[in-house]
């Protein structure tokens, strides 16, 4: 359903665009607004600004020290546990109050996933964590086939499972797509989310439409420079969208530019235009993840055919968790999503993995998302 709706928006924009004359940051469309999107991502109200997201900042600044703690091998199950789903870190982490990452996976109020899906991928997280403990207590062993233990190829140390799986690269991979395209695309930004929200009443300066748009520009950019994004600021989606620069060169301003120009709509009232925007953000992401899921795959069966499946465990650990941020997109469901994962575990998972298995996998890839 949700496929339909955005092609529907996807269709009408199309039309839109194809016939205006106005410059990019300039629309005048049939509800007679004539809306331009300020320089940067700056908004303002009695000359205060409008713009609000600092538990998204917190919840991204969680990530960065949740994947810092998971590759030393102090850190315990409980205190993973801790990190991700009390908010409980060693030390005090900026900007957050009661944030924590835990109740915001798997969540999106308009994702394709079933409650039962999104409890699905709640628990995965949950395994994960707990491998990842099981995989630190192990890391006095040498990995090898069917043994959890440290790996040293490639750069620095790595611990792995006895099928090769990084926990932690499918914890910080998975979070990419299960909370920050999830809360972006499937919620916050959302068409259908939006359209039942106060876009009349201040509240600390500013309406509950204007914040749950930041909100959602806050999953991307809630570490980076808000006027001026960098890029490759954190662990998560911003990393990747800035990774992707070659591949794709329009996406990161395309993206800025349509949370700018939505953000402006709403203020302007223009819904439909806001909706339009939100079809970018959703198209261009959707492209990062499946972009990154399929190119670890490739990274990971060049590495066999050169000879080293070791060097391929920590691509093919970054793959997993994007494979798992798949079913966050519009392309892939939580089936095809699981079946992928059932794939690269049979036998002893990574170690027994062929190349052509992987270049097939990330074929699919490709072909669905039309690279």
């Amino acid at each position: 359903m949700k496929k339909l709706f955005y092609f529907a928006l996807v269709c009408s924009m199309t039309f839109f665009i194809t016939s205006c004359d106005k410059d990019d940051d300039d629309h005048d469309d049939d509800h007679g607004h004539n809306v331009t999107a300020p320089a940067d991502y700056t908004f303002e109200r009695n000359g205060l600004t409008s713009v609000a997201y600092a538990g998204q900042t917190c919840r991204l600044n969680q990530a960065s020290a949740l994947d810092g703690a998971m590759k030393d091998a102090s850190t315990t199950e409980a205190m993973i546990n801790d990190m991700i789903y009390y908010g409980i870190f060693p030390t005090t982490i900026e900007s957050c109050s009661d944030q924590k990452i835990g109740n915001k996976i798997a969540v999106g109020t308009n994702s394709n996933l079933t409650e039962t899906e999104q409890l699905a991928v709640q628990n995965m997280f949950l395994t994960m964590v707990t491998g990842q403990a099981a995989v630190l207590a192990a890391s006095g062993n040498t990995a090898s086939a069917g043994v959890a233990g440290t790996t040293s190829a490639g750069s620095g140390n790595r611990m792995v499972d006895e099928k090769g799986l990084e926990f932690n690269q499918g914890i910080m991979k998975g979070l990419i797509g299960a909370m920050c395209l999830d809360q972006i695309t499937n919620k916050y930004t959302h068409p259908e989310y939006l359209s039942g929200k106060d876009n009349t009443e201040i509240t600390d300066n500013y309406t509950s439409m204007e914040h749950y748009w930041d909100e959602g520009f806050g999953y991307l950019y809630g570490r980076d420079n808000q006027t001026n994004p960098a890029l490759q600021v954190d662990a998560l989606l911003n990393k990747y969208l800035g990774k992707v620069s070659s591949q794709f060169p329009n996406h990161a301003d395309d993206i800025y530019n349509a949370f700018k120009l939505g953000r402006a709509a709403i203020v302007a009232g223009d819904y439909d235009l806001r909706d339009e925007q939100a079809v970018i953000i959703k198209e261009r992401l959707d492209d990062v993840v499946a972009y990154k899921a399929s190119d670890y795959l490739k990274a990971g069966a060049n590495e066999i055919t050169a000879g080293s499946h070791e060097m391929a465990l920590h691509d093919l650990s970054e793959g997993y968790g994007f494979i798992i941020s798949l079913q966050f997109t519009d392309h892939f469901t939580h089936s095809q999503v699981n079946t992928m994962l059932d794939q690269l575990m049979e036998g002893n998972g990574f170690w027994d993995r062929t190349a052509s298995e992987l270049n097939a996998m990330a074929a699919e890839i490709d072909t669905e998302m039309g690279f």
